[in-house]
């Protein structure tokens, strides 16, 4: 749901409503699923019992370090003493009760928190390993968290984080006196990594479990991780209605960038589509998450089957992203068709992508059976015979060539191992993925570590705060730039960009509010945050608008997200809520190529101190903005000019424009100015190898009551008797007042 169009120059609002990212699940009575182990990710390394676990991404082990644990409950402390004492633990902070269910309205069907072992027989943490297809949607409507399980389970590195200390965690029927009924995982919230403890009683009825479930009925690692992130919203009701991006950042540290395919265009734009598909394919080949969905705008769209079969409402876990060769033997080498290919997982597996690259679609015999089995996909069509429903062609195998072959009926070979559920696992290209689907979500994991092959950012990473105060120089919580009389008193912070162009990163993400019936449903404020260029030596707060260099959208979800390419230069990042008047913390997260030096703007003007009697207190301020310069002293390649503005011993130097007689520095400086007889000088440089050539000079008496700001000057000599004109002119624009404040 979106707001009008603004004005130009204002900010809009974008709504993120509750059914954008949530589904509702069966009823309680629904049967429970038929056990079955989990089948493995093809191209991945599986856990389990016998898994042995793989070195970690170097941006994983540089995400992963000291973990806080979370409302000081430790963890080996409490495991210690139920051991003691010889009893299963219980949580006190999130209770076997209806208060750990809901936050708001009355119970249905009367639950019962059961343990595992009393659940079933032989409880596991895993059954076979880990997969992506182990996971089940239960009553609550949090199809997006499961579709982030989904996601982390193909990443092995990454859940033995999520799930620390697995192997000691595990059941060991062997050792019954060892287990507790105490567990344990790591989740990042707010800039740091927490250690959430639970008791393993579980919500039942009918003594299955109503909530998010595995296909084998005795495996409960994804039961007890949505507990734990249950706990950390303040109940399983909390859950309902989420947003993917924000579980898989707390499973990762990582920083998600929402994509919204229709706005973008992406289905029709064949550019933009291959940019995105690249960027896709290195989140993925690097660790990243990434999950799609189809927006359901109304409570009518809400499980919505379109006719390709993809429904409306649900996040899909995308768990791979590939290039497919086509063509077969030599031919295919030689001639390099390739397609762009990701595969998804429905959480809930009741409905099949029926078009295109659909495991039944005859597009599969474009492929070649070795690329096929790379996929973990083979479709026999020799001509030979299904054995199970007799009809030519039909053998379909998901998964990896350890697996029994299946119908694509769903049929299983009798005494089969493995169910195998075509439905839950669907390829698309690319194309069709821009074409159905309206959102993307990547989460990528920012690689910091500095032994690194792949690239490595520089993070800076500071918490902040919207504050109240009557005093408007004290007030942080003035609202967007809608907002003019108040934008800013909002919280501002400095970064420097110091390569002649760099991809900057960079995420606010506002403090996760918890849901409980005491305070009720913990919701969003809508935030955003605007950047503008600023003068190179800016030291203290922003009191007049500059050039916008970018700006995010305002919108009422944790955290979010830009990715901009801006030229070397100072920057200030004013994050804000939509509207002035509201409280709260924030996180911001900003990434550059080499260290951006990034802080908070304090002040609004400079400090008095106890050295301002003796050598005086500014009593002016001044703007100088250098536009640029013509008609320089020429040489066979143009000029490599720059420019350096001089003001009592401070100065500011622009970047050098390389072979041009007409070059654009537009280069900004600020100063506070004690002694307002001395002029402002602005020198124009010529850069050479050995020894920098002079190219003219002029002096700026910047007087505030001027009231022409832009000035052509031509520029003169250093001859303070007699200066003389040189060749050019140079165009500045000039901003003085003696409130120092006012810029």
């Amino acid at each position: 749901m979106r707001a009008p169009a603004p004005a130009p120059g204002q900010s809009q609002l974008h709504l993120l409503p509750e059914l954008q990212a949530a589904t509702r699940a069966a009823a309680a009575s629904a049967p429970a699923p038929t056990p079955c182990p989990a089948s493995r990710e093809p191209g991945w390394t599986r856990g389990g019992a016998a898994g042995v676990p793989p070195s970690l991404p170097e941006a994983a082990t540089t995400m992963f370090s000291c973990v806080k644990p979370y409302e000081d409950q430790n963890y080996s402390a409490l495991r210690r003493d139920c051991l003691r004492r010889k009893v299963l633990f219980e949580d006190p902070l999130f209770p076997a009760t209806d208060d750990s269910l809901y936050y708001k309205g009355t119970p249905g069907p009367t639950v019962r928190w059961k343990r595992p072992k009393d659940i079933c027989e032989d409880p596991r943490l895993f059954v076979d390993g880990i997969s992506s297809h182990d996971l089940h949607q239960g009553q609550v409507g949090n199809c997006w968290f499961v579709a982030a399980c989904s996601s982390l389970a193909s990443r092995e590195s990454l859940w033995q984080k999520v799930i620390p200390d697995w192997k000691e965690q595990e059941w060991d029927p062997e050792k019954p006196n060892a287990y507790a009924g105490i567990f344990h995982f790591h989740f990042w919230r707010f800039g740091e990594w927490v250690d959430v403890v639970i008791d393993d009683r579980l919500p039942t009825v009918n003594n299955q479990l109503i909530y998010c479930h595995s296909n084998s009925r005795n495996e409960f690692w994804c039961a007890l991780v949505e507990k734990a992130y249950a706990k950390l919203a303040g109940c399983y009701q909390a859950l309902d209605g989420g947003n993917t991006a924000d579980a898989l950042v707390d499973f990762t540290g990582g920083v998600s960038e929402p994509i919204d395919l229709t706005e973008g265009d992406f289905a029709s734009d064949e550019t933009k589509r291959n940019q995105l598909f690249e960027r896709m394919l290195k989140v993925h080949s690097r660790g990243g998450l990434i999950s799609a969905s189809i927006k359901a705008v109304t409570a009518a769209d809400m499980e919505a089957r379109l006719a390709c079969g993809l429904v409306k409402g649900h996040a899909y876990a995308v768990t791979d992203v590939r290039k497919v060769r086509l063509g077969h033997g030599l031919l295919a080498f030689f001639k390099s068709e390739k397609l762009d290919m990701i595969r998804l997982r429905n959480p809930w597996g009741e409905r099949e992508w029926n078009g295109p690259w659909s495991d039944t679609s005859e597009e599969w015999q474009k492929v070649s059976k070795s690329e096929r089995e790379k996929m973990g996909v083979t479709v026999q069509d020799d001509g030979e015979f299904c054995p199970l429903c007799q009809t030519e062609g039909s053998w379909i195998r998901c998964g990896t060539q350890t697996e029994p072959l299946a119908c694509r009926s769903g049929s299983r070979l009798r005494g089969g191992p493995t169910r195998i559920s075509p439905a839950r696992v669907r390829r698309m290209t690319f194309e069709d993925v821009c074409r159905y689907f309206t959102d993307i979500i990547k989460c990528r994991l920012i690689n910091t570590s500095y032994l690194s092959i792949h690239k490595t950012w520089e993070e800076a990473r500071l918490h902040g705060a919207w504050t109240l105060h009557e005093d408007p120089r004290q007030n942080r919580s003035g609202g967007c730039i809608n907002h003019k009389d108040t934008f800013f008193q909002n919280p501002q912070y400095i970064f420097d960009v110091k390569k002649p162009e760099d991809e900057v990163l960079i995420c606010i993400q506002q403090r996760p509010k918890r849901s409980t019936r005491r305070e009720g449903k913990g919701e969003n404020l809508a935030i955003g945050f605007d950047i503008y260029k600023v003068e190179e030596n800016r030291q203290y707060r922003m009191h007049r608008l500059q050039h916008k260099a970018a700006s995010s959208i305002y919108i009422n979800s944790r955290s979010v997200f830009l990715r901009t390419d801006q030229p070397e230069g100072r920057y200030v990042i004013i994050p804000t809520t939509f509207e002035p008047g509201y409280a709260g913390e924030f996180l911001l997260r900003v990434f550059t190529d080499v260290p951006s030096n990034c802080r908070e703007l304090r002040l609004d003007e400079p400090p008095h101190t106890c050295w301002s009697s003796l050598c005086g207190y500014p009593q002016l301020v001044t703007q100088v903005h250098v536009l640029g310069a013509a008609g320089l002293k020429d040489s066979p390649t143009g000029a490599n000019s720059y420019v350096i503005i001089k003001c009592e011993g401070d100065k500011v130097r622009s970047a050098v424009q390389k072979g041009t007689s007409t070059p654009e520095y537009n280069v900004k400086g600020i100063f506070y100015r004690k002694k307002l007889s001395q002029p402002i000088t602005v020198q124009v440089w010529n850069h050479r190898v050995l020894k920098d050539e002079f190219l003219g000079q002029v002096h700026l008496k910047a007087d505030p009551d001027d009231l022409q700001a832009l000035h052509t000057l031509h520029l003169r000599d250093r001859n303070s008797r007699q200066p003389s004109d040189l060749p050019g002119t140079v165009a500045v624009h000039i901003l003085s007042s003696t409130s120092l404040m006012a810029v």
